[in-house]
């Protein structure tokens, strides 16, 4: 949307916005990536947008999750003129429910499995006990969470849902091949 706004302006300050030289930073200050845009941001979010230095090439690294309720995340002081958040739809909705179970399947699950794809427990025990922690999260946070969900006829959600679940069973099948092709 940025980008077609902007298609036809050509000053200096532009230029950056319409090149897609900028981060879209979370509430928390965790850069959104493009690709989970909209599985991540969450109704009522003050998303903030951060222009990278002229001088500067993009940025890719986007810092680790931390839960707030972790012992080691950083407390940023919260400013005094920054307003009280929204209050939250109801949640009741399916489309909020399905919003809420993608955010923590992308903020919290998905890095544990990418650590996991990425560099495996050597030990076989250990490699074989770390699989078994991420299918049943997924199975338990994921797609019991959505089967759970009653979309009542409204199709967005239905389409959200069975999207999600898609995910959630693709990463699923890599996690068993990554298991089964180091086991061999």
């Amino acid at each position: 949307m940025i980008k077609e706004t902007l298609v036809d302006v050509d000053d200096p300050v532009a230029r950056p916005l319409r090149d897609g030289h900028y981060d879209l930073l979370s509430p928390d200050g965790h850069i959104i990536s493009p690709q989970v845009w909209e599985t991540t941001v969450q109704p009522y979010w003050n998303v903030t947008m951060r222009l990278w230095p002229m001088s500067e090439s993009p940025q890719p690294i986007i810092p680790p999750y931390k839960s707030p309720e972790s012992p080691d995340a950083e407390q940023e002081p919260k400013s005094p003129t920054a307003s009280p958040p929204l209050p939250s739809p109801p949640p009741e909705m399916p489309c909020v429910k399905i919003d809420a179970i993608a955010h923590q399947y992308n903020t919290e699950i998905v890095p544990l499995c990418t650590t996991f794809l990425e560099n495996p427990p050597v030990d076989k025990a250990k490699r074989q006990i770390e699989h078994e922690k991420l299918t049943e999260t997924i199975s338990s946070q994921v797609l019991l969470k959505l089967h759970d969900v009653v979309t009542e006829g409204d199709q967005e959600a239905r389409e959200k849902r069975r999207g999600l679940a898609g995910e959630a069973q693709w990463m699923l099948n890599r996690l068993d091949a990554v298991l089964k092709l180091i086991s061999c």
